[in-house]
């Protein structure tokens, strides 16, 4: 009698326990579906971001680039006027001196325009702001 008693004890358990493990596995298989599906979601928008961000990129230098240009002309305008009426001097156009002076200038704007503007609350060059890059 004990014995029988015991024979449907283990059986119980058994089942039980077979219960639980086939519920552990199934959780296990839904989340590493659920893992699977968000690898494949980041890797899409990776390879997506791979390719908007060479030509992306490109634009925002170039027209980062406009825009020191366009700096660097009004910066030599502004100094050749304030020569102009404060000193009488002016830049000589005749042998390139001007162009000599807004290269000067564009090479020093150049250099320090994308390490100070990021290191400002911008954290980014107008142009990557524009085209919402990083």
């Amino acid at each position: 009698m004990e014995k029988d008693e015991i024979k449907e004890n283990q059986i119980v358990n058994n089942e039980e326990g077979t219960e639980e493990t086939s519920l552990n596995v199934e959780e296990t298989n839904i989340t590493s579906v659920i893992e699977d599906q968000q690898d494949i979601e980041v890797n899409a928008e990776d390879k997506s971001n791979e390719k908007n961000s060479i030509g992306a990129l490109f634009a925002a230098n170039l027209l980062d680039q406009l825009i020191m240009t366009a700096a660097s002309a009004v910066l030599v305008y502004l100094i050749d006027l304030i020569m102009r009426t404060a000193s009488g001097y002016m830049f000589v156009r005749d042998n390139g001196a001007l162009i000599l002076a807004g290269g000067i200038i564009y090479f020093v704007l150049n250099c320090i325009y994308a390490p100070i503007l990021e290191r400002t609350k911008l954290e980014n060059t107008f142009a990557k702001k524009i085209l919402n890059l990083n």
